[in-house]
């Protein structure tokens, strides 16, 4: 493969060189592990509790603690293992941020490089020079541009291609305040930048520079590359609706994502073992000899590179490296309690939430994966704390680990009450004619075919009868339309999806010609 002449930077690395945590000792492990196994075992009795999950621990001196449970998908059983695979979305960013470290120490693909410099006919919003906007800037999320038609093809629809991207941006993009917003936008244009000047994708420029010289042979950005029996279904609970969606034991199905909906910014399959090697190369620097991965670019990826405002509430984060959050943990007992800085990201879609916290002044990392996103967002978080709090051996650890369990429970009631409401207000609404339409198969027939609209984000899509209602397909995109009333159908793209109107147009003759789609006009063209 073609590389530029390497460059390497010398970086200060304090927490790497100087070892300034202290390690944790046996008893300190065995009070970290049996405390966990305490929490999970009362926490996976619980009815809301995720089909599938895996909760890692790792130590900068080697130990690891990896806890399954499960099933990878509550309709075949498949058991989940610490090789099966899971989704963790936005925690890719990270993954993402030490390659580009590396690439910029080895004058490949510098931070520097601007946006003009990769396409330098690039026209920008009122107020943005494409000139002053880097690969830097683009992956702290300090890029003062907004483009969320963008991050929804890539996240939900298809792969994008670099050549695609300046008139995307020409035709979206708008000016957004200057400094720190989270968003996929920065990772997703920087993906692209690679492959535009280097020609390779960044899913391949991970597998060489990052996964194989890491030893991490189980994570790649192509769920296509695993045997799909060892791939974690995402899960939402079905609570007291009935209807046509798959589900499996109390438990709606949400398939995993095809490659095309895999993007820079969230689009990782990885192994609880993996993320336990993953955590450990973070804590320590340490890496495979010739590797070419440097304790320098893994300290740059945890340097505050921007500053964002914390809420001073749990995990209150002032800043933003290379995929990291650099936070601070604020502990709410009464007890004395100094954790350190602490590295944090999580990363949450449809059915799936993950988290990944780095303790180093502790020695300590914690991750967790979900195959639920049943309020498993805010378990992650409450598992790590527990973690964090029996490595320093803080009192009152069972009266938290009991409201936890308590608030996690109640919580999901409330999340499912207000799911479930929000689509049975939905299907209510006046517009819906009362569902009142059973058309047969050949009126469904009449549907199917081709519609476009170059002006419209997704382009053109496909129309195809369902057993019921209708299919719309756009590459890896999938509505299930229901007959409303002829001529009228609702559209979701799962079960607690809001419900878009998709009325098809007729012409002087009777026939579809047109759909339009929540104000879009698509004509049919086949």
């Amino acid at each position: 493969m073609f590389r530029y002449t390497a460059a390497l930077i010398a970086l200060s690395l304090p927490f790497l060189t100087e070892q300034a945590f202290a390690q944790v000792d046996d008893a300190t492990w065995h009070r970290i592990t049996s405390g966990l196994d305490g929490f999970m075992e009362q926490a996976e009795q619980m009815q809301e509790f995720p089909p599938g999950a895996a909760v890692i621990v790792v130590t900068d001196d080697g130990r690891r603690y990896i806890r399954m449970h499960g099933v990878l998908n509550a309709q075949t059983g498949a058991p989940a293992t610490a090789e099966s695979e899971f989704y963790i979305a936005s925690m890719t960013k990270a993954y993402v941020g030490l390659l580009a470290a590396r690439l910029d120490a080895e004058g490949v693909f510098p931070l520097t490089t601007t946006l003009a410099e990769v396409w330098p006919d690039l026209q920008m919003p009122e107020g943005r020079d494409a000139m002053s906007i880097t690969m830097r800037d683009l992956l702290s999320h300090q890029a003062a541009i907004s483009a969320d038609e963008i991050g929804y093809l890539e996240a939900y629809v298809r792969d994008v291609a670099p050549s695609e991207y300046p008139g995307l941006i020409e035709r979206y993009a708008t000016a957004r305040e200057s400094g720190f917003q989270y968003s996929n936008l920065g990772y997703n244009i920087y993906a692209a930048a690679l492959e535009q000047v280097t020609e390779i994708n960044w899913r391949d420029w991970l597998d060489q520079d990052v996964f194989t010289p890491l030893g991490l042979d189980q994570t790649s950005g192509r769920t296509s590359d695993f045997d799909p029996a060892d791939v974690a279904w995402g899960h939402r609970r079905t609570g007291a609706h009935q209807d046509d969606w798959p589900r499996a034991n109390g438990w709606y199905l949400i398939p995993p994502k095809p490659d095309g909906m895999m993007q820079s910014a969230g689009g990782l399959m990885t192994s609880a073992s993996d993320m336990a090697r993953w955590m450990e190369i973070q804590l320590t620097g340490e890496t495979p000899a010739r590797s070419g991965i440097t304790p320098a670019m893994i300290a740059l990826t945890h340097d505050t590179i921007a500053v964002q405002q914390g809420d001073g509430d749990g995990f209150t984060c002032d800043g933003y490296g290379f995929g990291w959050n650099v936070c601070e943990y604020l502990y709410p007992g009464d007890a004395a309690a100094d954790f350190g800085t602490i590295l944090q990201h999580g990363g949450g879609y449809t059915g799936y939430r993950t988290g990944m916290t780095l303790a180093p002044d502790l020695g300590l990392g914690v991750a967790v994966f979900t195959n639920s996103d049943s309020m498993t967002g805010f378990l992650s978080l409450e598992i790590t704390k527990q973690a964090l709090e029996l490595a320093l051996d803080l009192p009152a650890r069972e009266q938290w680990q009991a409201r936890r369990l308590d608030v996690y429970g109640r919580q999901n009631q409330r999340y499912l009450d207000h799911l479930q409401n929000q689509v049975s207000g939905a299907r209510a609404d006046a517009q819906w004619n009362g569902w009142s339409w059973a058309p047969a198969a050949d009126e469904l027939a009449t549907y199917t075919g081709t519609y476009s609209n170059p002006d419209f984000v997704l382009g053109s899509v496909e129309i195809e009868a369902g057993e019921t209602g209708l299919v719309l397909r756009s590459d890896a995109l999938t509505y299930q339309l229901e007959p409303a009333s002829p001529d009228l159908f609702g559209g979701q793209t799962n079960a607690y999806s809001g419900i878009d109107n998709f009325t098809f147009l007729r012409g002087e003759d009777g026939s579809v010609v047109a759909l339009d789609w929540d104000g879009d006009r698509l004509e049919r063209v086949q």
